[in-house]
């Protein structure tokens, strides 16, 4: 990530946004749910 840069501020607060949301938050695995995915662990109860 450091290689990137952004024309403005916005712009990179909207990709910061985006990696933790999408990233970070719901295909990293995670420690707290036995080093899942929050959607394989999920898919855990509707299987």
């Amino acid at each position: 990530m450091s290689s990137i840069r952004f024309e403005t501020r916005k712009e990179a607060k909207l990709y910061l946004f985006e990696y933790i949301e999408i990233f970070y938050n719901r295909q990293r695995h995670q420690t707290r749910l036995g080093h899942r995915t929050p959607v394989e662990y999920a898919a855990g109860f509707t299987s």
